[in-house]
């Protein structure tokens, strides 16, 4: 399609194209960095670049050359060496904040073991930020993995059942 009939497509449904561009931009930028990126677990396993050669020809279907390979392997791997950890003081906060109960099931403390998870997860560049924490229980911590969530971004459970 040209650019004006494009333009003339987003006039008659009532579309910012400037906005919808944006917006596919930004999904298509998350969505090649979730094919991309494994997790931040995927290297503590020793994988090296080969492995991770056939990993990304797998997910994209794309033949790639050494060298793309090996310049987006340094970026990512060196993004897993620097995971920042929840120090304590702000592990404290968020359990304190969330009432010491998991946002996904409800359960509390001492019934079950809580961790501090991210809502957007470290392995697709979420901060660790109080904004981007949140109190989980270990099986639905385990159950999440490195995926967004949008009932916890919503706010996670309702103060109702805290």
């Amino acid at each position: 399609m040209e650019s004006a009939e494009i333009q003339e497509l987003c006039a008659c449904i009532g579309l910012d194209l400037e906005v919808f561009r944006d917006e596919c931009a930004d999904h298509l930028r998350q969505r090649l960095w979730d094919l991309a990126t494994p997790n931040a677990d995927w290297f503590k396993k020793g994988y090296n670049i080969n492995r991770y050669w056939r990993y990304l020809e797998q997910v994209s279907g794309h033949k790639w050359e050494y060298s793309e390979v090996n310049e987006f392997y340094k970026h990512v791997r060196q993004r897993a060496k620097e995971r920042e950890e929840v120090g304590a003081t702000l592990r404290y906060t968020v359990l304190e904040r969330d009432h010491f109960t998991c946002q996904c099931c409800g359960r509390q403390a001492p019934e079950a073991e809580l961790e501090i998870d991210h809502k957007h997860p470290w392995a697709y560049g979420g901060p660790t930020v109080l904004d981007n924490l949140q109190t989980l229980c270990t099986a639905c911590n385990r159950g999440k993995k490195a995926r967004v969530s949008s009932k916890l971004l919503q706010g996670g459970i309702q103060d109702d059942k805290r």
